[in-house]
């Protein structure tokens, strides 16, 4: 649905998908509906995937807090591996996981994850953002980009 309130179908180009990114993340369109092609697998080995991946994934995100997942991109470095720096590394360098503004706090297990430690408010997952973000453009040059899309007033 676009942003005149028309529905229309559209192929997959039309999204310009890129790594965590689509055109729908600024453009104010609604996916309604979706179709995907998917290819013929052995359904075991499926099932072990996705078991192995959600095993890991307990492991090192929170499961019953609430937080928006992953809140930095990974950083674009043709030196590592799938050309990518993991975000979380760089925190854990700069000491993350012991941070926290207001009520908002850095998940003890998972660098890139900003938490709700039970009243944040936007303005302090902004402040806890930005403190990050100075802290590793201070030490490394890098300035993290925001894989989250806030809403509201930050």
């Amino acid at each position: 649905v676009g942003t005149d309130g028309e529905i229309r179908t559209a192929g997959r180009e039309y999204g310009r998908f890129t790594y965590r990114g689509s055109y729908f993340k600024t453009s104010g369109d609604i996916v309604a509906e979706a179709r995907f092609t998917l290819t013929a697998g052995d359904a075991r080995e499926c099932r072990r995937k996705v078991d192995e991946i959600l095993t890991i994934r307990r492991g090192k995100h929170p499961v019953e807090d609430c937080s928006a997942g992953c809140f930095f991109k990974n950083v674009e470095d043709p030196t590592q591996p799938y050309g990518k720096m993991p975000a979380g590394r760089l925190l854990e360098e700069i000491g993350a996981k012991r941070m926290a503004v207001g009520g908002a706090k850095v998940f003890e297990r998972h660098a890139n994850i900003i938490m709700n430690a039970g009243s944040a408010s936007s303005h302090d997952i902004r402040a806890l953002a930005d403190l990050l973000k100075q802290k590793v453009y201070d030490k490394f040059g890098i300035m993290l980009q925001e894989e989250v899309i806030q809403l509201g007033n930050f």
